[in-house]
């Protein structure tokens, strides 16, 4: 299926939107969303009693005959500048939680049911 650009910035915005109020639902505090370095964004920042999350959203949109996987967007190159931009972000912020999670939520839009789901890993490995 081919998308123009500004469609797939919207259907990349509604993602975020939903895992943002996916986590809100699990009892997070969002404490803000795209946070950016010189090369690398933060899809948003959360927090849940003494836990801090870094989160990652990817969005795909497909239908059923699609086995297609919004995992596979979420490279080397890009867990290297998420790996960067989380380090700032301690950096710059200094916060100071006992736990630390980096999560990827993979959310897809089912066009035949015109529904959202999410997938979610949790405490995910960069390196």
């Amino acid at each position: 299926m081919k998308r123009f650009l500004g469609q797939h910035k919207i259907l990349g915005n509604t993602g975020e939107q939903v895992a943002r109020k996916y986590y809100e639902n699990k009892g997070y505090l969002i404490l803000l969303s795209n946070f950016r370095t010189k090369n690398a964004e933060l899809d948003f920042v959360a927090k849940k009693d003494n836990k801090l999350a870094f989160v990652e959203v990817k969005t795909l949109e497909i239908d059923e005959k699609d086995n297609l996987l919004a995992e596979d967007n979420f490279g080397w190159l890009k867990r290297k500048n998420m790996k960067r931009a989380i380090e700032q972000y301690l950096f710059k912020e200094k916060p100071s939680y006992k736990e630390i999670s980096i999560d990827l939520a993979c959310v897809y839009y089912h066009t035949r049911e015109a529904k959202w789901t999410i997938k979610l890993y949790e405490n995910i490995i960069l390196e």
